[in-house]
This record gives structure tokens, C-alpha cells and sequence, in this order.
């Protein structure tokens, strides 16, 4: 019984004659990247890219912050009020809910590095 598989180091099935020169395998393969592209684009799976960037809430309220718009003490409860809103908070008991507001209040007060970004 014969096989493909080789041992590492063993002797290639592939002569070097039938791969073609460098520039014969890069052709081949922009010709078929192309065509590729061409399909899809005509067919129109391919979305043009965005230039925008998507900015996250967090970075939007920062952004606001920055240009003034609104106050430290605004950009906090609007912090909080978004960790409020996250998914799984609405099954906390009241307690939980209340204690889980003091924790990121005083986390935005607190922390050197948050403080930092909150001016």
C-alpha cells in the first residue's frame, strides 16, 4: 500500500518543474483574486467599506465631556445610568440594584484612572 504522507525531511512528491517559476504562481493567483473579487462584487456580496468609525457610548458621552457640553457630574450619572441599563441588571433585587449603583458611583469618583478621563 502506497501513501501520500511523508515523514518530516522525506523526499517531495512535487518536482520542482511543475510548480513554475515565481512569477507564473503569482499571476495565477492575482488573475484568480481578481476574478473572485469580480464575482462577488457583481453579484453584490461585497459591502463597500466604511470610512466612519462607530463610537461607542462611552466614548460619545467622553467626547461630550471634552468639548463641553456637559458637566463631570452629568457625564457620571449618564456612566451609571448605562451600567444600570446593561443586560441581567434588571433581575437584581432592589438591594443588589442599589448597592451595584454605589459600587460604579464611587468606582467613577474614586479611581485615579477613571478620574482621569472625567477631568
Amino acid at each position: 500500500m502506497s501513501t501520500a504522507i511523508r515523514p518530516p525531511g522525506g523526499p517531495s512528491t512535487v518536482a520542482a518543474a511543475d510548480v513554475g517559476s515565481a512569477s507564473e504562481i503569482e499571476a495565477t493567483v492575482e488573475a484568480g483574486s481578481a476574478s473572485a473579487v469580480d464575482k462577488a462584487g457583481a453579484a453584490g456580496a461585497v459591502a463597500p467599506a466604511s470610512t466612519e468609525q462607530v463610537q461607542s457610548p462611552t466614548a460619545a458621552l467622553l467626547a461630550r465631556l471634552d468639548a463641553g457640553e456637559i458637566t463631570r457630574e452629568q457625564a457620571i450619572e449618564s456612566l451609571i445610568s448605562e451600567a444600570l441599563s446593561a443586560p441581567g441588571v434588571s433581575r437584581l433585587a432592589d438591594a443588589q440594584r442599589t448597592e451595584l449603583e454605589s459600587i460604579v458611583r464611587a468606582s467613577l469618583l474614586e479611581d485615579p484612572t477613571l478620574a482621569r478621563l472625567l477631568g
